[in-house]
């Protein structure tokens, strides 16, 4: 699941994408690799950044990139629905056992 993530990270970057609308204002937020973003090292904090998210990147993505992203957007979908049913059948076992 991460490492789609940090592709999809990595394809919003290649087009110019930023975090948020204020980073793209202030020209900042350009992932460079994984440390860095999960340091959050050149990034607006995300618990104070109101701006909402950027609307448009710089250049507009071609077939193949929109197919990419798709595609990835896709996968990450079905294994964070994976990821619910997991957590919903650990609440179940925890809430029996607890009442057990």
């Amino acid at each position: 699941m991460v490492p789609r993530i940090f592709e999809l990270m990595s394809l919003n970057g290649e087009t110019g994408g930023k975090r948020s609308d204020g980073c793209v204002k202030e020209g900042r937020g350009q992932v460079c690799s994984v440390e860095v973003s999960i340091a959050g090292m050149g990034e607006r904090d995300e618990f104070r950044d109101l701006s909402g998210p950027q609307g448009r990147t710089k250049r507009e993505t071609t077939v193949d990139e929109d197919e990419r992203a798709r595609s990835l957007l896709g996968k990450f979908a079905v294994l964070d629905g994976v990821r619910g049913i997991f957590v919903g059948v650990g609440g179940i076992v925890g809430l029996v056992t607890a009442l057990a």
